[in-house]
């Protein structure tokens, strides 16, 4: 590949054009001349003679900055208004469209002009209100709580499941490929990927084996998997459960009556979650009012 040609190289290019009207002849004087392997191509000699004879001069013109006819104030001022009336409901193609500019320009207008960036809206379990006063009800007794009984916090177990794709899955949000060239990598996928689900505790203590889920999860596998893989852990670990809390998420199966009343049979009242204390079982649901009905 020939080198960049400079304001001289060019010159001496049409010079000698002129003189021998033979292409030839450039290209071999020009590898004498600047002791170079390679010669200007013969389209570039050509281009530089022609640029010369219509204009006069062997170097190009800078290009002006384009005007921004389209991105005009009224255009900048209508989008923005459109932006603040529905800054969630228009996508750029939809505020381009009814604008009439492009999907670059838009994109332009925004950044440039407006300077805007497109945040990713953060999507979270709706609360009701009877939700809401619970957790800070919850909140408040229990910090009451840790005041008195500051070791609780090494005793609470924390609980969750993690589902774990067993070919390989992609996550493109996080999943990136770092190069200087793109790839072009593909990632294939089935419909319906195999897949385990996991489940782990852990707490101050340290961390509990996790056990496996090879079907879904129901209220009657997660008991009987509590009672046969993680309270063992716990009695190997020389840990007395009247000590324990247990933690764990609202997911349905860990919330059905025979569940709540396993847990509640081991762990008391040392439960976090939403379904305990107003959710508890019926059988001790009604024992509970009947000591109280007896206390009046």
């Amino acid at each position: 590949m020939a080198p960049p040609l400079s304001t001289e190289h060019k010159t001496r290019i049409v010079e000698w054009f002129l003189k021998t009207n033979s292409i030839v002849t450039v290209q071999r004087r020009f590898k004498n001349q600047y002791k170079c392997k390679e010669a200007p191509a013969r389209n570039t000699v050509k281009t530089l003679v022609e640029q010369f004879r219509a204009t006069g001069n062997v170097t190009r013109k800078k290009r002006g900055g384009s005007k921004p006819h389209v991105r005009t104030p009224n255009t900048v001022g209508t989008i923005r208004a459109n932006v603040a009336s529905s800054p969630t409901r228009k996508s750029v193609q939809q505020l381009a469209a009814e604008n009439e500019v492009s999907p670059s320009t838009a994109w332009r207008l925004f950044r440039t002009d407006l300077r805007m960036h497109p945040y990713k809206i953060h999507v979270f379990q709706s609360l009701t209100t009877v939700c809401r006063e619970k957790r800070t009800r919850f909140a408040e007794e229990f910090g009451d709580h840790l005041q008195h009984n500051p070791h609780t916090l090494k005793h609470i177990w924390f609980t969750d499941e993690a589902y774990f794709h067993l070919t390989g899955g992609i996550n493109r949000q996080n999943v990136r490929f770092w190069g200087t060239k793109h790839p072009h990598q593909v990632h294939e996928s089935t419909l319906h990927a195999h897949k385990v689900l996991m489940w782990c505790a852990v707490s101050g203590q340290g961390l509990s084996r996790p056990f496996m889920f090879e079907d879904y999860v129901t209220g009657e596998n997660y008991a009987m998997r509590l009672d046969s893989s993680f309270l063992p852990q716990l009695r190997w670990r020389r840990c007395s459960l009247h000590a324990q809390w247990f933690q764990q998420d609202g997911a349905r199966p860990h919330n059905i009556p025979q569940v709540l009343e396993f847990q509640h049979s081991k762990f008391q009242h040392r439960i976090v979650s939403n379904r305990f204390p107003t959710a508890i079982p019926v059988p001790i649901l009604m024992a509970t009012m009947q000591s109280r009905f007896k206390s009046v």
